[in-house]
């Protein structure tokens, strides 16, 4: 599982605008994010881990690992 779809589980069934609210993040930060046309950079993850201190490893691990695959996806594109 990814960070993206983490964080449509962690939302449950709560409104895009209610939890972009809680997070404290902007609605169409929230809606470019799953609507894939922006990744969830480090102020999305600072406020998931805000609202969800329990799984502050977890959101940090799925983050790390994205922007892992990231780079090294760029770096194969490099070589070709």
């Amino acid at each position: 599982m990814g960070l993206v779809e983490r964080m449509h589980e962690l939302q449950g069934r709560k409104p895009v605008a209610l939890w972009a609210q809680e997070l404290g993040i902007n609605r169409s930060t929230l809606n470019k994010i799953y609507r894939g046309k922006r990744g969830p950079g480090r102020a999305v993850v600072r406020a998931l881990v805000r609202r969800y201190p329990e799984r502050r490893d977890e959101i940090l691990s799925l983050f790390l690992s994205r922007n892992g695959d990231n780079r090294i996806q760029k770096e194969s594109d490099r070589n070709q």
